[in-house]
């Protein structure tokens, strides 16, 4: 990208709104953002980085730096973005959903091949990550580019559907994630449902989203997917459907995926990694979507076997006596009892220590939740488990596991992460280490897989 603007003083390539990583032909972005520092405080850093100009709501005309000034930064260049996405030819595919964004926007990024393909990069994923994502969009490289967007309140979605305008969209799933800002799953779904709203050809999702109204009404096309042995209800859906149903089973290094067409009665077989049953679903979304995009199946089983999952979501590694499972980078109730039948088949006959910290963002919902996660946890309890519970967030899930007979001497409740580190150090076996970011459990890993 290197675009001429009239009242910058040379051709720009790119926009950045942080200028400890502000490169020379940026556009300075000076936002104020609640919460944050005010970024007009940093226009002398700009020019002295050689920004080639900046977006500003109050101008200083003592700064030798270009500045066009606008009643709001960051809808001055959600605008902008919006520009670059309209002028964009190519294919651009949203990915939203209450978990298993990052995993799944990264799994497509490579089915449809990277070398071709922009990808949302860390968790550039909000009302100022999207436009940021969509001004990076290059035409003559990128045939597609894929979208995340991440939302915690009600509103965010708006701005990030009218900046985005997909082609497609695959949502993951809805959960109770977020609950603090957005209220309830119907909550969630409205806003989700925002971006599906703004797609131009079709959306992909699990069946079990068609049971919030908000996602049932939407008069789109769809491709539902369900997993075989689930029921699964069309009545009073709107849209055009295609349906496709999955199944799997467990070989040595992986799985041996089978996704149906059930209106052609056909099937394709993929060996895929040992993924949980919410990657699965999720690898069911991708590859159809890749499949809907002109990549063969040939193509997607070759791609599928580079796979590796990003830091911190589904990492497994061995260290001294230990064997690492690491899916810290966030929770919620879904996911991490998700996690945990993974990670039970996969220790399966190992001493196991689950490593739990709090799942935040529930809101008034936070105590029951945790509760219910020990009792699913105690109800189906292992002999060869001790359970690390983090944070005072997370005290509810000892009372679950106490309610069915959870063995105290194997529960280990500490208000810190710091308090587990001793616990975890003297165990020798298989550790799971899941929690919400917040609480950066990754701290707890050995220091060579501690950073990002």
């Amino acid at each position: 990208m290197k675009d001429k603007f009239e009242w910058t003083k040379g051709p720009v390539t790119g926009f950045c709104n942080d200028t400890r990583v502000l490169k020379a032909g940026d556009v300075f972005l000076a936002l104020h953002l609640k919460g944050g520092r005010d970024g007009h405080e940093f226009l002398a850093d700009a020019a002295a980085k050689e920004a080639v100009g900046a977006i500003v709501e109050r101008v200083n005309p003592k700064i030798a730096l270009p500045q066009l000034q606008v009643e709001d930064t960051l809808v001055a260049f959600q605008k902008i973005a919006r520009g670059y996405r309209e002028s964009f030819k190519g294919t651009v595919i949203g990915v939203t959903g209450s978990c298993g964004k990052t995993s799944t926007k990264d799994l497509l990024a490579l089915l449809l091949g990277r070398h071709q393909t922009l990808a949302t990069k860390v968790n550039l994923n909000n009302f100022l990550g999207v436009p940021l994502t969509i001004t990076g969009i290059d035409s003559l490289k990128h045939k597609f580019a894929i979208i995340e967007a991440g939302i915690s309140v009600v509103g965010e979605m708006q701005g990030i559907a009218e900046c985005m305008q997909p082609d497609y969209m695959v949502l993951t799933g809805i959960e109770p994630v977020h609950l603090e800002g957005l209220g309830s799953l119907e909550g969630i779904a409205a806003q989700k449902c925002l971006l599906a709203k703004y797609t131009k050809q079709r959306i992909f999702l699990p069946a079990r989203c068609l049971k919030l109204h908000a996602v049932k009404e939407l008069n789109v096309k769809k491709t539902v997917i369900f997993k075989e042995g689930e029921s699964l209800s069309l009545d009073n859906v709107l849209g055009d459907i295609s349906v496709f149903c999955y199944s799997y089973e467990r070989e040595k290094g992986g799985m041996l995926l089978k996704i149906t067409d059930k209106e052609q009665g056909t099937h394709r077989l993929f060996h895929v990694p040992e993924w949980t049953n919410g990657m699965v679903s999720n690898g069911c979304l991708a590859i159809l979507m890749a499949s809907e995009l002109g990549v063969s199946s040939g193509d997607i089983q070759q791609r599928l076997m580079e796979w590796s999952p990003p830091p911190h979501r589904g990492e497994v590694f061995e260290e001294g006596n230990k064997t690492y499972y690491v899916d810290c980078y966030n929770a919620n109730p879904v996911a991490t009892w998700d996690r945990i039948e993974c990670f039970r088949i996969q220790s399966e006959g190992k001493s196991k220590l689950l490593v739990l910290g709090a799942m935040g963002g529930l809101g008034k919902n936070t105590d029951q939740l945790h509760f219910e996660l020990g009792e699913k946890i105690a109800k189906n309890q292992k002999d060869d488990e001790t359970i690390v519970i983090i944070d005072e967030k997370a005290a509810a899930l000892k009372d679950g596991l106490f309610s069915h007979h959870f063995p105290e001497k194997r529960i280990f409740f500490c208000k810190t992460k710091e308090e587990a580190k001793p616990i975890i150090d003297s165990f020798s076996g298989h550790v799971l280490i899941k929690g919400s970011h917040y609480l950066c459990l990754w701290e707890l890993l050995p220091c060579r897989k501690m950073l990002f």
